[in-house]
């Protein structure tokens, strides 16, 4: 589940959400992640919207079923996870050859477990969210010190509409030092966020809390959390076969920029040479994939299910006169656009 870049820092997948489509079981997911039924314990709720769920009984997996109509079977894989996962993934496709030895089956000689995994679920269903953490240890290019001057200072530039700095206290002791550092590019519910936070303080207090040594290496984590469609769109790549590391470091280059501010306008600012370092020379990458333009049989579906109980309102209170019917047509017949317009002449077949 790790990779090391050739800078230093270390990647990792830090959570993995999907949803595999109708007709699907919660037994043909597990046996799709290679464990089996015994290897979970079921709970007396769901959640998500589903009614039921399983519980890996010693890694946080859940698989939650039971949904209404077009739901399927959904799955939760933290961190923590992500390794025994990809383990029993591994040896679940493990196969005997005809040289009477053990052989991996996969689809893709070039690329990896992880790719292996992807391609299957983006073939049965949606990825829905996928974290990849890239780890600073040792602070070899920025400190949360540094970083906390560098953003609020303005010396970066960013595709991100807003920003936020986050610092967690105490309530022990009436401690008023802070426990927690995190600066936020991006907002939660949009489906790319750029997180950044003090790896080493939080594990410490994990590590105080149970009584082992703490850590003493400084180490700071850059966490990108990709959802819905773009969760999407960077399982197919890295189905595809291209690596996490490109995929990982190149939306981070995406999203933000670390400049010397030699300009009065960010945009222009040269990027900072550390910058340049810690991406490692690899090109910014845009998961953003332009909707599809909506097509005839598109508007009759939305027609169907948003317009017509309105319609059949309307008429039936008229006794059943379609005239307000034909009052519609006539006012929009004005006011259609261009895409409306083409739509009508291809399927008359006529050149618009």
């Amino acid at each position: 589940n790790m990779s090391n870049l050739g800078n230093g820092l270390r990647l990792c997948v830090d959570w993995l959400s999907w949803t595999f489509k109708e007709p699907c079981t919660p037994f043909d997911v597990i046996s799709f992640m290679g464990y089996s039924p015994e290897d979970f314990r079921h709970q007396p709720k769901g959640r998500n919207g589903y009614r039921s769920q399983f519980l890996h009984c010693a890694y946080d997996i859940s698989v939650q079923f039971d949904g209404n109509k077009g739901m399927g079977v959904h799955v939760d894989a933290s961190g923590s996870a992500i390794g025994d996962l990809l383990e029993h993934f591994y040896r679940s496709r493990i196969k005997e050859t005809a040289f009477h030895s053990q052989a991996y089956e996969t689809t893709n000689l070039q690329g990896s477990v992880i790719c292996d995994l992807l391609a299957g679920i983006v073939q049965r269903g949606q990825v829905t969210r996928l974290d990849l953490a890239v780890d600073d240890i040792g602070c070899s290019f920025y400190t949360m010190s540094e970083l906390h001057d560098i953003f609020w200072n303005h010396s970066f530039s960013t595709r991100s509409r807003s920003w936020n700095e986050h610092t967690g206290h105490s309530t022990e002791h009436n401690s008023s030092e802070g426990i927690g550092w995190t600066i936020y590019l991006g907002k939660r519910t949009s489906s790319l966020m750029l997180r950044i936070y003090d790896k080493q303080q939080e594990q410490n207090i994990k590590r105080l809390k149970s009584g082992d040594m703490p850590i003493e290496t400084p180490w700071v984590r850059w966490e990108l959390e990709i959802k819905k469609e773009r969760a999407q769109r960077a399982a197919e790549l890295i189905s595809q076969g291209m690596p996490i590391s490109l995929l990982a470091m190149g939306v981070i280059g995406n999203q933000l920029r670390i400049i010397e501010t030699d300009n009065s306008r960010n945009t222009r600012c040269s990027t900072s040479e550390k910058w340049e370092r810690f991406l490692d020379g690899i090109k910014k990458l845009s998961l953003y994939r332009p909707e599809k333009e909506k097509t005839l049989d598109d508007t009759k579906r939305w027609l169907v299910k948003q317009v017509a109980p309105s319609l059949a309102t309307v008429v039936l209170a008229d006794g059943g006169s379609i005239q307000y019917l034909e009052y519609l047509l006539a006012c929009g017949s004005y006011r259609l656009n261009e895409h409306q317009s083409r739509l009508i002449g291809e399927e008359m077949g006529l050149a618009v």
